[in-house]
């Protein structure tokens, strides 16, 4: 959408999966005020599946099958959403399986790793990820 997506307090996100000649993936944001009602008031397109989506620091982390994480802030003129250019972070190859915010925290599992991301600027802390070896039990 290139018209600017102004929402204050009711609004949700969610993530739909449709599939036409081509595949497509699409981030939807609705008007919560009345949510039987469905009204969507913005929306993007996004490179991946969805995997799962955390508001957290007063911004939106979407986690993707292809193991990059999107970062949608508001615009610092406006307030409006900013759905155009979202900050995009590569953790891997692996779906980013799992968010979990913790204080100014984001933790991101990607495989066998567990990155720790700055949840105000999206950034990699420096040295901050766990690994995990595969152990098989005889």
């Amino acid at each position: 959408m290139s018209q600017p997506i102004i929402l204050v307090r009711d609004q949700y996100w969610h993530c739909l999966y449709c599939m036409f000649l081509l595949s497509c993936y699409r981030l939807l944001i609705y008007a919560a005020s009345e949510p039987e009602k469905e009204e969507e008031v913005g929306g993007c397109t996004v490179p991946a599946v969805i995997v799962q989506i955390r508001y957290h620091c007063d911004s939106v982390f979407v986690a993707l099958a292809n193991g990059s994480l999107l970062q949608f802030s508001h615009s610092p003129e406006d307030g409006s959403w900013v759905l155009t250019d979202p900050h995009t972070l590569s953790l891997g190859t692996d779906p980013v399986s799992c968010l979990l915010p913790i204080n100014i925290c984001l933790y991101a599992a990607c495989g066998k790793k567990v990155w720790v991301l700055s949840a105000l600027t999206g950034e990699k802390q420096v040295g901050k990820h766990f690994s995990f070896a595969q152990r098989v039990l005889s």
